[in-house]
């Protein structure tokens, strides 16, 4: 996959467009690697509404302590480098942003919840999500799925709580090809042509928070 590097002079970064849907306080994480040599780094992580500093750290994750409290709207989230650090390098390489949602004290969320693609010929993987995560940025490997073009399959929700999922809708390489809005949330499909496909499955809850887990799937 896809690995971010040039993490070597004050100002270099990222820009994403992101889309958040409910308001709220969220951390930053980032998947990464770091040389073990580098200390005193410093990134600032910032939207048009609130911003924050921390250290990359030296493990292959961190979860920065600060909060950014984001409102509800479409926004840029940036990542940039403040200090390179003892090493002259923020990062070697960044794999992977994730966008946690702190739930509030009475708010319920889905709990080891994911998505279950199975073919006829009987072979299944999952794809999850963590619990809070509303918005990723992925450069890492996904899941991967392999089927026989013209193969029917099933993607089937799963979670501990499955009982606050309101809709699912499912995509193909991020065009929609249906929603269902009553248990037990599966959908059928079939990929006629041979290639390369991203399946995503957005999840709504009954409080309105979205979610979504991946798996690629190469048609045979």
């Amino acid at each position: 996959g896809f690995r971010f590097t040039n993490w070597t002079e004050p100002g270099n970064g990222l820009r994403f467009k992101i889309n958040v849907v409910e308001e709220g306080d969220y951390q930053i994480e980032l998947i990464k690697r770091t040389s073990e040599a580098n200390r005193g780094a410093f990134l600032s992580v910032y939207t048009e509404y609130d911003s924050i500093q921390g250290e990359p750290g030296i493990e292959t994750s961190t979860l920065f302590p600060e909060v950014l409290h984001l409102p509800q709207a479409a926004q840029t989230l940036t990542i940039e480098v403040s200090k390179t650090g003892d090493s002259g390098q923020a990062m070697d390489w960044l794999d992977l942003i994730v966008l946690h949602r702190i739930p509030t004290s009475n708010q319920e969320v889905l709990l080891n919840a994911g998505i279950e693609i199975a073919g006829d010929s009987g072979k299944s993987v999952k794809g999850t999500f963590s619990d809070e995560i509303v918005y990723f940025l992925n450069g890492g490997e996904d899941i991967e799925f392999q089927l026989d073009a013209g193969e029917p399959f099933t993607v089937e929700p799963y979670a501990d709580n499955l009982e606050i999922l309101q809709q699912v809708e499912f995509f193909i390489d991020f065009e929609s090809i249906g929603m269902v809005d009553a248990a037990p949330f599966k959908w059928s499909h079939q990929i006629e042509s041979p290639g390369d496909y991203t399946l995503n499955a957005e999840f709504t809850d009954v409080n309105g928070v979205k979610n979504s887990a991946r798996v690629q799937i190469t048609a045979n």
